[in-house]
């Protein structure tokens, strides 16, 4: 907002920012947050082979972002009985915060960190669990992935992800689970309703259609734009 005065063109990641540039909407235009061009490269044999899960049950990628995020990864491992029954969990636990005694556990699979094989696993996800960042979000909504968003509290943050969240469930992308507020029987339970009803997660899916494009454009958008004023 401090440089939008001098810029000749204000590129936004989503609809609801135009209302912060009012005074400069004839240099706007929404074209999504770009994401790294390798996550549409997957491979789902790939991604089965390195979980070692099936197609019998739905898989679910759990994150918490680039370094983890403790309070998710411990609301994982206290349901992680019950979510195995229904479910085959991915856990992205971040650097040195897995535990090699719960990969033991069937249809669960943990990593402390991925690269380029989060492509992979993408390509077999039916359903994303994590915060809510621009940049993770940007990611799972260029790929139609529906979500459950666990977003971090005004404890730890300035409050942009609730605002993030609240947008993605305004438009049908995501549910938003307050760790605030709910327990985890009713994590259990929202997570379960989400995976058992694949309809529902078709309709976040196709809901995310338009803005998926935008992102999926979005850096060659902003190139060709910056190649034509320089």
């Amino acid at each position: 907002k401090l440089i939008a005065k001098f810029a000749r063109k204000i590129f936004l990641s989503w609809e609801e920012s135009k209302k912060y540039f009012a005074l400069y909407k004839d240099k706007v235009e929404v074209v999504g947050n770009p994401v790294r061009a390798m996550i549409f490269e997957g491979s789902a044999q790939k991604g089965y082979k390195l979980t070692g899960f099936s197609k019998d049950l739905p898989v679910v990628l759990i994150m918490g972002g680039s370094t983890g995020a403790q309070s998710v990864n411990e609301l994982v491992w206290k349901t992680l009985p019950q979510l195995t029954k229904f479910c085959q969990v991915v856990h992205v636990t971040g650097p040195g915060k897995g535990s090699v005694a719960r990969d033991r556990q069937n249809n669960y699979k943990s990593f402390d960190y991925l690269h380029d094989e989060l492509a992979d696993v993408y390509a077999i996800t039916d359903l994303v669990v994590g915060r809510a960042g621009a940049t993770s979000l940007a990611e799972i909504i260029a790929l139609k992935k529906p979500s459950l968003l666990i977003p971090l509290g005004t404890h730890a943050s300035r409050g942009d992800q609730i605002i993030n969240a609240e947008m993605c469930l305004r438009n049908g992308w995501s549910e938003v689970f307050d760790e605030t507020k709910e327990n985890p029987e009713a994590f259990i339970k929202r997570l379960k309703k989400l995976c058992l009803e694949q309809e529902k997660r078709s309709k976040m899916s196709r809901a995310m259609e338009n803005v998926a494009k935008h992102i999926r454009g979005a850096s060659k958008t902003v190139i060709a734009e910056i190649e034509r004023n320089s």
